[in-house]
Formats: structure tokens, C-alpha cells, sequence
């Protein structure tokens, strides 16, 4: 089974907030962001999501002053994380958080790579209290610019986060420097799962590597107790009215280009694809729409011609 994320805002709630807003980040409480989250997650589990991307600024640590303030919230947190955790369960929605520019662990500059190892200790902190079980995610990226020394950097800084840090950590591959192959080999030298983004592959893919040996490799790198995860998204096409960015996320999907990517996906294999689009779940409301219409032509003979 597929299940779809989508996330941090809800776009059919615009009255939900994504954490707390009302004050600058140093004196946002992380409470007022667990109800913020509660909320959201209320609607997702009306939406039918599976899986949900966690704001970033939930998490609002970029130095050691930051992380201990961080820590003493949410251990002020902690009767309120014991009863949304079995609540979080019983929904069955996975989370995840993908803190782009929060967490460079692969960068030549040690001043940022000490603040990623810091946002990663903090985030892996809250997951180890909110899902004990393992299966939320921090999604990271390698960066660092020159990609065999990234490598290195990202193996050694990622040996050096405690245990929770590394038990939620994920790498994903680039639309830019580093292959699909290089980026593979960080994540296995690490002992890390591959986030594989679709669109990030078909941006760069230098080597011609076929699509489908591709998201194999990538679903290779998750233990069988882990549901894999994946992107999905199209890309931004202008519609006439500006120049086309390839490399950035369209408003809404394109239901064709998804059919094509879900036969790539192994039968039977649980996995979670994460929509990736500027529409939220707006998009998704009408990429389920979109193939429902399309199945339902197939049916009547309406000679809807088959993605791939």
C-alpha cells in the first residue's frame, strides 16, 4: 500500500497554524506548537493523509544555547508528548521533517555543520518522545559542494550525533553536485536510508541510470521494519505566464507523470510517497481526483491512454 504526505501547511484549513507564530523564535514555547500540530493532524486525518511534513520552526534550534533551551521545553512538554503520542498512533500518520537549511552535516564550513548537528540532536530528541518506534524522519541533504569530500564529512559528523539523532536521520538525493550514485554511497557509508526524489532524478541523473534500478537501490537502503518513503512532484511549467524552473515544485501534479512513477514501485512493498507540491494538499485532493476520472475513463472504454 501507498500512503501520500503532504504538508507543513493545510491549504484547505488556512485558519491552522503550522507552529506558534505569535512571538520571535527565541520565546516561541514548543507547547503552543504541539497544539498547533495536534490541530493539523486532526485535518490530515480527515484528508486521509498517511504521512505529514512537520514545520520546520517547530524545531527553532540553530545553536547550543538553542538546543538546551529547546530541551527544557520539552521536558516542560513532556505530560502533554505523553498524551499525543498514543493519539499520534492510533491516527497512523507518519511524521517527518525535512530542515533543508536547518541541517548541512556534508558543508565545508564547521560553523554550519556544528548548527546541523545541534538541529539534528533536537529534532531526533522530539521524535525519540513522540514515535519511540522509529518511523518518523529527519530528511537531510548532503551539500557541501564537492561531492567525495562531502561524503566524508556527512559519514563522520553523522558517526558523531548520539543514537535518537541517527535513529531518525535520512538522506535525499540532489537535483544538483552529487549523483544518485554518490548520493547512495554517503547514505549506505553512513548507515542511513535514501530518501529518493523523483524529481531530483530525473533533474540529474548524469550516468543514465534507468528510473526503475534507481528506486530499487534507493528501497534497498531501508531496513524491512521501516516503510521506505519517496518524492513525488512535477515540475513548475510557467503555464505560459513565466519561464519554466524545472527544478522547482509545481502548484499541482501531473497525474500521467505519477502513473508512470508508481510502476516503478515494487508490488507489495509498503511504501510513503510524500507530495510535493505548492498546492499542499491541495494538490493532492486533485491528483486523487485526477486518476479517479482517469480509472473511471479506462472503465467506460473512454480511450485514456495508459502513462509510461
Amino acid at each position: 500500500m501507498v500512503r501520500w504526505g503532504t504538508g507543513p501547511a493545510l491549504l484547505s484549513r488556512p485558519d491552522l497554524l503550522t507552529h506558534d507564530t505569535r512571538l520571535p523564535p527565541e520565546r516561541r514555547h514548543l507547547s503552543v506548537s504541539l497544539l498547533c500540530l495536534w490541530d493539523l493532524l486532526r485535518q490530515a486525518k480527515a484528508l486521509g493523509v498517511g504521512l505529514y511534513r512537520v514545520a520546520t520552526a517547530l524545531v527553532p534550534v540553530a545553536t547550543a544555547a538553542d538546543g538546551s533551551r529547546f530541551r527544557y521545553q520539552l521536558d516542560a512538554c513532556q505530560s502533554m508528548l505523553d498524551w499525543l503520542r498514543p493519539a499520534f498512533r492510533a491516527d497512523g500518520i507518519r511524521l517527518t521533517a525535512h530542515p533543508l537549511l536547518q541541517v548541512q552535516l556534508g558543508s565545508d564550513d564547521d560553523e554550519v555543520a556544528q548548527a546541523g548537528l545541534t538541529a539534528a540532536e533536537a529534532w531526533g530528541a522530539l521524535w525519540e518522545r513522540l514515535d519511540p518506534d522509529g518511523q518518523a524522519l529527519t530528511v537531510v541533504h548532503l551539500g557541501g559542494g564537492e561531492p567525495a569530500r562531502a561524503q566524508e564529512r556527512f559519514r563522520r559528523r553523522v558517526d558523531a550525533l548520539g543514537p535518537a539523532a541517527r535513529k531518525y536521520l535520512a538522506l535525499e538525493n540532489e537535483d544538483h553536485g552529487a549523483t544518485l550514485e554518490q548520493s547512495l554511497a554517503a547514505a549506505t557509508g553512513a548507515g542511513l536510508p535514501l530518501v529518493l526524489d523523483y524529481l531530483h532524478l530525473r533533474c540529474h541523473n548524469p550516468a543514465g541510470l534507468p528510473e526503475g534500478e534507481a528506486v530499487a537501490r534507493a528501497l534497498g537502503t531501508w531496513p524491512d521494519e521501516r516503510r521506505p518513503k519517496l518524492h513525488f512532484s512535477s515540475p513548475e511549467t510557467g503555464q505560459g505566464r513565466r519561464p519554466p524552473q524545472p527544478r522547482q515544485h509545481g502548484d499541482y501534479l501531473d497525474p500521467f507523470s505519477y502513473l508512470g512513477f508508481a510502476r516503478l514501485l515494487p508490488p507489495g512493498r509498503d511504501c510513503d510517497v510524500m507530495l510535493e507540491a505548492k498546492a499542499k494538499d491541495l494538490a493532492l485532493i486533485k491528483l486523487r481526483r485526477d486518476l479517479a476520472a482517469l480509472e473511471e475513463r479506462c472503465e467506460t472504454g473512454a480511450g485514456v491512454i495508459a502513462a509510461g
